[in-house]
């Protein structure tokens, strides 16, 4: 979206690590991209065939995913609240900043162990 349509957009992800049943981390991603930025496919944040497969119609994901030609998407990380907006929190700071000058616009991405 920010390079179709030269637009800035902050991109937030939390990942929860777990093994065995057990939380081994819990990770935080805030990401500016602007057409003047690497990409999400750039640094490795994204993936095109799977950002296709969640696209796809529910019927048209599961037949081409019978047919071998798309990943079956899967979502097995929980939506934790208090983690989500921690890291939606420093994404609006990291907003705030942006558009007020208070901080260098340099860095484009924050990341957080929790």
């Amino acid at each position: 979206m920010a390079y179709a349509h030269l637009v800035q957009v902050l991109d937030v992800e939390v990942l929860i690590s777990a093994e065995d049943g057990a939380v081994r981390g819990i990770d935080g991603r805030v990401t500016w991209v602007s057409p003047n930025a690497a990409c999400l496919l750039c640094r490795g944040r994204s993936h095109a065939a799977l950002a296709y497969a969640e696209m796809l119609d529910p019927d048209e994901r599961k037949r081409l995913a019978g047919e071998g030609y798309v990943q079956e998407a899967e979502n097995s990380q929980p939506a934790v609240v208090t983690l989500t907006g921690f890291v939606a929190s420093l994404a609006t700071t990291e907003l705030m900043q942006r558009l007020f000058g208070l901080a260098d616009d340099a860095p484009t991405e924050l990341l957080m162990r929790i």
